[in-house]
């Protein structure tokens, strides 16, 4: 693993202490025999911009690299000292906040968004391949999740039950639609962690997805769920998370929702959609830009 370090020339030495504690090799942009900005350096893996100060002293080169690597699809990590501001242009990009003298900490945070690239490497698909899904398969997914309404009462001594099952669909529907999903073992505040394809090489990570079904589902209770997601996103550092929702009264039921809130809604039957459609990456990254520019309004 080889990373491309952004940083400006007094900060402080813990950031290349926690990249060789972390065994992962890194160059500066200012070491390359190259010129990175304008030539492609295939051998690098990703790019960490180190963030300190209060950004008015940062070097004008560090934003720069990051667009650079954003441009090449490159992923990017951003290390900051806590409670730092960060610009509106790069506020959906991987970040952890942590004290720029705590090597410990910071070696820790390496770790796990490597492991998170060496993982997403062994499920790497072929550029070329259409993530459209075989014919057939988006009506048997629709006809699984219609499957649950049929007898909603029958549900009732058992929600558990329900909610494994429909869990299960959700997963599903992810990787019929490209995505790279994985269960929660335990009661994290999510349910599902999906790699979305081309959407989380540019949000820098994966999305938390919650797999909502009820009875009844209204605008209220999506937008409570979306703001106690939120405080999960930001506990475990994440930066966006999708909740999947079904209505057992109406399975074609869709609630727009729209929140200052990191947090995108769908129906199931939506997903089903963009899964036939092969959208959903797209989608995703459309409604991140779209966040983003009302944040910034």
């Amino acid at each position: 693993m080889r990373c491309l370090l952004s940083s400006s020339e007094h900060a402080s030495d813990a950031v290349p202490e926690a990249l060789a504690s972390a065994g992962i090799e890194f160059v500066r942009s200012k070491d390359l025999r190259t010129d990175w900005l304008t030539e492609d350096i295939t051998d690098i893996d990703f790019l960490c911009a180190v963030l300190d100060g209060t950004g008015r002293d940062e070097p004008p080169a560090i934003y720069l690299e990051i667009g650079v690597a954003l441009g090449r699809e490159l992923p990017v990590l951003i290390i900051a000292e806590p409670n730092r501001r960060i610009p509106l242009a790069i506020a959906g990009l991987q970040r952890v906040e942590v004290d720029l003298r705590n090597t410990e900490a910071i070696a820790h945070h390496l770790h796990s968004f490597t492991s998170a690239l060496d993982s997403r490497r062994l499920f790497k698909r072929d550029s070329s391949r259409s993530f459209k899904p075989e014919k057939g398969t988006a009506a048997r997914l629709r006809a699984q999740l219609e499957a649950l309404s049929l007898e909603p009462n029958s549900w009732g001594s058992n929600p558990a039950e329900l909610g494994y099952e429909y869990q299960r669909l959700v997963h599903n529907i992810l990787s019929t639609a490209g995505a790279e999903p994985s269960s929660s073992r335990i009661d994290e505040g999510f349910d599902l962690a999906a790699w979305i394809d081309h959407a989380s090489e540019i949000l820098g990570g994966p999305i938390l997805v919650q797999c909502k079904i009820a009875t009844r589902i209204d605008r209220k209770a999506l937008q409570v769920a979306a703001e106690k997601f939120t405080r999960t996103l930001s506990f475990r550092s994440v930066k966006f998370g999708l909740i999947v929702y079904h209505s057992l009264e109406n399975p074609h039921h869709q609630t727009p929702l729209r929140t200052p809130y990191p947090v995108w809604a769908f129906s199931a039957s939506e997903l089903i959609n963009m899964a036939e459609q092969g959208s959903l990456s797209d989608t995703i990254i459309t409604l991140r830009n779209e966040l983003m520019h009302r944040q910034g309004s």
